[in-house]
C-alpha cells in the first residue's frame, strides 16, 4: 500500500505493508508455513545480539522464549501477524 505519509515534510512517497500468515495445513504443516517458520526462527536469532546489547533480555530468557515460539508456531491453529514499515523518501529540490 503506497501512502502520502510525510507529505507535509516534503517526502514524496512511503511504502507501508502488513504480513499475515496462518498455518492452514488441515492437520499437517503446509510447505508455505514451513518456509515461513524457518525464516521467522532465523530472524529471531538475528535479533538476539541487539536484544542482549540493549539489555532487554538475557541469553537464558531468550532461549526459553525461542523454544516456546518454535512450539507455538507449529500448532495447527497458529496465526501470525507482522507489521513492516519500509520508508524511502526524496525531498524535492528547490
Amino acid at each position: 500500500m503506497n501512502s502520502d505519509a510525510g507529505a507535509d515534510e516534503g517526502i514524496q512517497s512511503a511504502l507501508l505493508m502488513s504480513l499475515d500468515h496462518q498455518n492452514r495445513g488441515r492437520g499437517r504443516i503446509s510447505d508455505k508455513h514451513e518456509t515461513w517458520y524457518q525464516d521467522a526462527m532465523a530472524w529471531c536469532q538475528l535479533l538476539l545480539p541487539f536484544l542482549l546489547r540493549m539489555g532487554v533480555t538475557t541469553q537464558e530468557e531468550f532461549d526459553h522464549i525461542y523454544q516456546q515460539i518454535g512450539v507455538e508456531m507449529q500448532e495447527p491453529e497458529f496465526r501470525g501477524l507482522f507489521f513492516l514499515l519500509s520508508a524511502r523518501g526524496e525531498k524535492p529540490e528547490g
